[in-house]
């Protein structure tokens, strides 16, 4: 007897890295487990600890710059130790004590990571704004950077002075994003009205041993407005047109913060960045609004100083000083010259001026006049009519500077369900995507050559910014969740005394019902599975990264269901956004059915690019069916009992009853393989079944909604059928049968309008013709019609059937949108109130408090 032992050379089981990262960085160490792939800045020191699956006598890291021995060899651990300077790649050989070795086919992917200039911006105030010379305005700005922040200014100046730099006041936040607050007050800065004060933030990153980058956000304007405006009543009414006076001056100002908006994004960007067509185009906006200016200065330019002309000022004027016009009209010529020598940091110095004196035109208007609105019938009336437009003016400035905090109390509760909402909403998007990714990972391997490389890329570089997303809503979600816990601390004490007072009373408090919001570890983890995938897909192996990228598609629907889960309105909408989500399918399925039958009709003809599209459809639909059986599944599986899970359940039993899914797969296979020919019959079922699914999903009211998408169907069939006559009409000129084709193609045309309930010839001439050529048309004996003449007439009568076609897809539209809105209503939504009636509801929270006084 004879034994026989198979030998196998050792193999690799498991890479763990272990990231040291340089002092610069300021990032802290960490451990990446069952990696493979190194990603770091230049300088880390990575520890590689190798897990092989028997004791290895010898070994050795091999990379392009050489070989480095493998350090502990004996075990079935073995180490190596690196200190990244570029980006390489490296290849694990390693050698058993029989003498069998790997040929270290697997090859792994050294990259480091660019150090990205950080990313600034201003949280608020959200826009420009006005404010009065006494106001204290609150600038909050966030900065991030891959490596670490090391400064966070604002920078503000006053009506195109010298700029002043200060430090944000309160930062909050890590080594790599902080979050930092300044209340910057008016009365410091000795402005009056009509003066601009325009401020923007300021980020430096970590020096890393060379300069540090300087990245500036967006440019703000805070416009200095006078405390009150007076309100008298014009003597006559030769003013009247003084409000459109009025907007033309707004339009100017308007015009000239574009301007310096645009001059400064071309200025902050890197002199290879500059283009000097932009910067041309700049200079001649800057050179019309100079004339526009010019114009409404008027002629009398050379009048005595303080002087405005009446058409853009009404008031008082003052005896002394410039021309705040003229004054900027001059600004804006030294701009412009700026402007054309390439200088845009000089120019934006003169285009700000040019704006001060816009606003300071502007803030001399303090008289509002109010014309008279007097008739010849109106008799006495005409002055009554006056006092109660004034009266009406008054109450509503009254009622402006009376605003109850009403709506500010009711968004501050709401502030932290809306901001997990929109995070869920957030992480059903990169998830939709993810999948999506997933699905044209899986088409790779029906592709070759080029044609696989370059899609490859594509998908490399899309799941990289899938990533980069992730990891940015991750530190977002991290930094609110810190924000909120630090809030309930704050207010710890406050909910103790609550809570002791309703142990008192028996009521709970609501404060103590919040949940918090749920960390970023599984973000994170989501990121690290995308991280991995895209390094699957650098070393070519596509199983492997659709199988992470499955990985990073599952995590955020969990995260997701984890941060709806427990809230019947999460619920509610989820189920009415699957409705929505099966209807689409549904529609598109329909769709693809009609293709079938066509391509089944016109069997034998070259139908070969045809056939492809129509499998390509399939495979398309088919991966969207998976997906929401995956929703509806999740959604069902949820506790509880109620009507939304009953449905989903018996929503996903139907999907998988009828193996909707595999039965588009294994037809786009046979289409694309030429086994069978397309069936419409079969296509046309699997559009029912869905149907159905949208019926469970969303009650009887689906119904009618279902009924309009095959009206839309059908207006759509129509169109196609139309152009298709119409191609063959066209191609059949000259030769036989082209009088069938054209009897075919009007009778189509006036099967299709009559159909829409368009009126026929005789209507329209009892109508007198609705447009010149059909009172021409009116005239015309039997048998001598235009359209039967040439081609004039079929061009009209094609353009009236495409208007009836249209005004009838947009009434269709309009009530399906309605009725799919009222499906969403019925099926239960947030309880906040949407942005158009929060004012509504604060204007009748004021009739409260006034009809109490």
């Amino acid at each position: 007897v004879y034994t026989v032992t198979a030998l196998f050379p050792p193999r690799v089981q498991r890479i763990d890295i272990q990231y040291q990262y340089p002092a610069f960085s300021g990032l802290r160490p960490r451990t990446e487990e069952d990696g493979g792939d190194v990603f770091a800045p230049a300088g880390t020191r990575v520890r590689l600890t190798i897990h092989v699956d028997k004791p290895v006598a010898s070994g050795e890291l091999t990379m392009s710059s050489g070989a480095a021995p493998l350090a502990d060899i004996g075990g079935k651990v073995v180490h190596a130790d690196l200190v990244l300077t570029k980006n390489d790649s490296y290849r694990i050989r390693l050698a058993d004590a029989d003498g069998l070795a790997s040929d270290g086919d697997s090859e792994y992917f050294i990259r480091l990571m660019d150090d990205r200039p950080p990313d600034v911006r201003i949280l608020r105030p959200g826009g420009d704004q006005g404010i009065t010379p006494l106001e204290e305005v609150a600038i909050e700005a966030r900065a991030e950077d891959d490596f670490g922040v090391a400064s966070l200014d604002l920078v503000y100046a006053v009506g195109g002075g010298p700029e002043r730099t200060v430090p944000f006041t309160r930062v909050s936040g890590g080594e790599t994003e902080r979050t930092g607050a300044y209340l910057l007050a008016a009365e410091d800065l000795n402005v009056k009205p009509g003066d601009v004060i325009t401020y923007y933030a300021r980020a430096r990153d970590v020096g890393r041993g060379k300069r540090s980058t300087e990245t500036r956000s967006d440019l703000f304007f805070l416009e200095v407005r006078p405390f009150n405006e007076e309100f008298v009543a014009s003597q006559s009414q030769a003013n009247a047109g003084a409000g459109a006076a009025d907007q033309q001056l707004d339009s100017l100002i308007a015009a000239q913060k574009e301007i310096i908006s645009a001059t400064w994004n071309i200025e902050r960007r890197s002199a290879g960045g500059r283009s000097a067509a932009d910067i041309k185009a700049i200079a001649q906006a800057q050179a019309e609004l100079k004339m526009r200016a010019e114009r409404a200065l008027g002629p009398g330019r050379a009048r005595r100083p303080g002087f405005l002309p009446q058409q853009i000022v009404r008031a008082p004027q003052p005896q002394s000083g410039d021309n705040p016009i003229a004054s900027a009209v001059a600004a804006m010529t030294k701009a412009v010259e700026k402007l054309a020598s390439d200088r845009t940091r000089e120019a934006i110095t003169h285009e700000m001026t040019a704006l001060n004196g816009l606003l300071q035109a502007q803030a001399e208007v303090r008289r509002r006049e109010i014309a008279q609105q007097q008739n010849s019938n109106a008799g006495g009336r005409g002055s009554n009519r006056q006092t109660q437009d004034l009266s009406a003016l008054f109450d509503k400035e009254l009622q402006r500077q009376q605003r109850t905090n009403y709506e500010q109390r009711s968004q501050t509760e709401e502030r932290p369900r809306q901001e997990t909402q929109e995070a869920a909403d957030r992480i059903r998007d990169l998830a939709r995507r993810q999948e999506a990714i997933n699905a044209r990972q899986r088409e790779l391997e029906r592709m070759a050559g080029e044609e696989r490389k370059r899609e490859l890329a594509k998908l490399m570089r899309d799941q990289e910014e899938l990533q980069r997303q992730a990891e940015a809503l991750s530190r977002e979600m991290g930094q609110s969740s810190q924000q909120q816990n630090d809030s309930n601390q704050q207010k710890g004490q406050q909910q103790g005394q609550q809570q002791g007072q309703s142990q008192l009373t028996g009521k709970p408090q609501d404060g103590a019902q919040q949940k918090p919001q749920p960390g970023s570890s599984g973000m994170r983890g989501a990121a690290e599975q995308m991280r991995q995938a895209s390094g699957e897909m650098q070393r070519n192996d596509s199983q492997s990264a659709a199988r992470s990228g499955d990985r990073a598609a599952d995590q955020l629907r969990r995260l997701e269901q984890q941060m709806r889960q427990g809230s019947a309105d999460a619920r509610q909408r989820a189920a009415a956004d699957l409705q929505s989500e099966a209807q689409q399918i549904a529609q598109e399925q329909r769709r693809v059915a009609g293709e079938a039958e066509r391509l089944q009709k016109g069997a034998g003809a070259d139908s070969g690019e045809p056939r492809r599209r129509l499998a390509a459809d399939k495979d398309r639909l088919a991966d969207r069916v998976e997906s929401l059986e995956r929703e509806v599944t999740r959604l069902g599986g949820q506790p509880g009992k109620g009507e939304e899970q009953a449905r989903a359940r018996e929503a996903a039993a139907q999907l998988q009853r009828e193996r909707v899914s595999q039965a588009m797969r294994e037809g786009a296979r046979q289409i694309r393989e030429g086994a069978s020919s397309p069936s419409g019959s079969e296509e046309q079922q699997i559009a029912q079944t869905l149907d159905q699914v949208v019926e469970k999903l969303g009650g009887a009211a689906s119904s009618e909604a279902r009924q309009m998408a095959g009206e839309l169907e059908r207006a759509r069939a129509a169109r196609d059928k139309l152009d298709r006559l119409e191609a063959q009409m066209k191609a059949a000129d000259g030769k036989a049968g082209a009088q069938q084709a054209r009897q075919q193609y009007e009778q189509e045309l006036r099967r299709t309008r009559d159909g829409l309930g368009r009126p026929n010839d005789s209507q329209r001439d009892a109508r007198g013709g609705a447009t010149p050529e059909q009172q021409q048309r009116s005239g015309s004996a039997p048998g001598t019609e235009a359209f039967k003449q040439d081609r004039s007439g079929w061009e009209w009568l094609r353009k009236d059937v495409d208007r009836a076609l249209e005004e009838h897809e947009i009434a269709v539209s309009r009530r399906l949108a309605k009725a799919l809105g009222e499906e969403r209503l019925s099926a239960g939504g947030s309880q906040r109130v949407p942005e158009q009636y929060r004012h509504l509801v604060a204007k009748y929270y004021e009739s409260l408090a006034k009809a109490r006084k």
